[in-house]
């Protein structure tokens, strides 16, 4: 007896629309009837018999897709269809400065190299984003920071760009060697500025090795003063001997002797 097979009729989803960002990971789905097996053609020299393929195009264009539905090697039904893959945006950045040092630096710029692209999101990894094409970013305390840029272009396709961030306390101590607590208002003062420091002591000392004026107190950034009395009496003029221990906020402990003369 005679067996007549139907034919096939090959087809497959999705079958509209066919646009896709590159770098897609597109998933097709074969709908053919009758078919005992499937062949797929992506138009770019690469090929396929799963039912429903996944397939990914490595370069922007027009490709035909073609399915070939088949019950033998003389029964077969095709079906073709275009998919245009869309180029990206090329996301690229520069930030100025490249690093921060607080207190005096906490504000960078941000300067858009990108290509091809129609608007743009930042994340400055601090909780605050933007949507300017070129933003400024602050930021109040030391860490990294992850800045992201996502590019998108007229067609939806994105890109992104990063930049790591190390925002950190300038290290610093600036220790004067004199001083005139007259009540002038000039210099009445002995102060030492210091920046990037977790915790700070000072003490001072008369010719005598008498402990004369000491003080602890935590960074990163501050003044450690003195106004040049002892129990609440004018210290008398001359020279004194100070010490200082710190320890910076990456951990280093920083010791340091001076000198300080007081006149009136």
């Amino acid at each position: 007896s005679l067996v007549v097979s139907p034919s096939p009729v090959a087809d497959f989803s999705p079958d509209a629309g066919l646009r896709y960002c590159l770098g897609t990971a597109i998933s097709f789905t074969d709908r053919s009837q009758n078919a005992t097996s499937v062949r797929w053609d992506f138009g770019d020299g690469t090929t396929s018999t799963d039912r429903n393929p996944t397939h990914t195009y490595v370069a922007p264009g027009l490709y035909t897709v073609t399915l070939t539905a088949q019950v033998s090697a003389t029964c077969t039904d095709q079906v073709q269809r275009t998919v245009e893959i869309l180029p990206l945006p090329q996301a690229s950045f520069t930030v100025s400065p490249p690093t921060l040092l607080l207190p005096d630096q906490n504000t960078i710029s941000l300067i858009n190299a990108s290509t091809g692209a129609v608007s743009y999101q930042w994340d400055f990894g601090n909780g605050q984003t933007s949507t300017a094409p070129n933003p400024t970013a602050t930021y109040d305390q030391e860490g990294e920071y992850l800045i992201v840029l996502t590019a998108l272009s007229a067609d939806g396709c994105r890109d992104t760009a990063q930049y790591r961030l190390v925002v950190r306390y300038a290290q610093g101590l600036l220790i004067p060697n004199a001083f005139t607590p007259n009540g002038d208002g000039m210099n009445d003062r002995f102060a030492i500025r210091y920046t990037g420091m977790q915790t700070i002591r000072v003490a001072l000392y008369d010719r005598w090795g008498n402990l004369i004026f000491t003080q602890q107190q935590a960074g990163p950034t501050g003044t450690v003063e003195w106004d040049g009395t002892r129990n609440g009496q004018p210290a008398p003029e001359g020279v004194y001997t100070g010490f200082l221990e710190a320890r910076t906020v990456d951990g280093r402990t920083v010791s340091k002797g001076f000198t300080l003369t007081l006149l009136r």
